[in-house]
């Protein structure tokens, strides 16, 4: 604009900013404007200040089709011609013009995009839907809702982040509000039947009901107990996991008190179990590998923790082995049992 203003024309826009004159502008509808030098202003303030400056009192406004937008996916989304509406005036004998992207004014342009509006096409939809909010608008449009009545229900009630069909799934399950429905919508998910049953499974840290449901049928309150329990096989009975945490728990305290190897502290592990009395080393065999054997799961994760076999293939395939009569021999011939009992290698 700046390089088409002579001194004349700045003393006219000074004039013009005191005097202000008021004048009536008026649209004229055109089929085409060709053959005639054309100025194509960039900004819609320019734009004005020529028709300011120059008191311009007719506006020519020519509509085509927009025969590229009419191809386009965006136009077969929207199943309508896109109409190309640009506004032309003529000063010192140069058509100035201004596309105003489907509005008709630029009243109507400047509210429009202000408000966000994409074009004046969809300004003028909200409007004769009786919507201010652009944002509502194309939420509104770009869901299925029956009525606007239906999409301002949705919207006042929490549901503008969500599709349409949330607001309706809600509302046939009777819930008033979207954070109501969102709570629904996030233990039903997860596979709970119940909300109850959904907040008692969080609190114990579960975040999936078939997760839930298996961990409590084999005894399991918590999540992070569960775990523990799937790391090392014991996952499907609480009281097998249960008597392999005392019996490590029980192990680690002894190597680290009595500076013995695992085997050591596993062995005295099961004779502290035992109440006091006498028998004979072979009866005690016996009883101590009954006790292992009562508890077959727990072998594989206890033969891996005592000798440090991730994979279990330790040529000690067995933890049994351990408890057999000349290990046991061995045992009390090297290890200091006085705290506990004695042993008599006669008898």
């Amino acid at each position: 604009m700046k390089a088409f203003r002579f001194s004349r024309c700045v003393c006219l826009v000074a004039i013009f900013l005191i005097c202000a004159p008021v004048f009536a502008i008026r649209y004229i509808d055109v089929s085409s404007v060709t053959n005639v030098p054309l100025i194509n202003i960039k900004t819609i303030e320019d734009f004005e200040e020529i028709i300011g400056t120059y008191q311009i009192p007719f506006i020519y406004r020519v509509s085509i089709k927009d025969e590229a937008k009419r191809s386009s996916s965006y136009d077969n989304e929207r199943k309508a011609d896109t109409i190309k509406t640009t506004l032309f005036v003529m000063a010192n004998g140069t058509y100035f013009s201004f596309f105003v992207n489907e509005y008709t004014t630029i009243a109507d342009y400047k509210t429009g995009t202000s408000a966000q509006y994409k074009n004046g096409r969809d300004f003028y939809t909200a409007k004769k839907l009786g919507i201010e909010s652009s944002d509502f608008y194309y939420w509104y449009s770009d869901n299925h809702f029956r009525s606007v009545e239906d999409a301002l229900d949705a919207y006042k009630k929490g549901f503008f982040s969500v599709k349409s069909e949330d607001y309706y799934k809600a509302k046939e399950l009777n819930y008033s509000s979207y954070t109501d429905y969102k709570v629904y919508c996030n233990y039903t998910q997860a596979g709970f039947k119940t909300k109850n049953e959904w907040e008692t499974a969080q609190k114990a840290g579960f975040a999936n009901a078939e997760i839930f449901h298996r961990a409590t049928e084999a005894g399991f309150t918590t999540n992070s107990e569960y775990k523990d329990a799937q790391k090392v096989g014991l996952q499907d009975d609480k009281t097998s996991y249960d008597f392999y945490v005392g019996l490590t728990n029980s192990i680690n305290k002894i190597v680290e008190k009595d500076k013995l190897s695992k085997k050591e502290a596993f062995v005295l592990t099961l004779l502290q179990s035992f109440p006091k009395g006498e028998m004979s080393i072979s009866v005690l065999t016996g009883r101590l590998q009954d006790m292992i054997n009562q508890k077959k799961d727990v072998k594989r994760p206890l033969n891996q923790f005592i000798f440090d076999d991730p994979q279990g293939k330790s040529y000690y395939s067995d933890i049994n082995q351990l408890i057999t009569t000349s290990e046991l021999k061995l045992f009390f011939s090297t290890v200091d049992i006085s705290k506990i009992g004695s042993y008599d290698n006669k008898t």
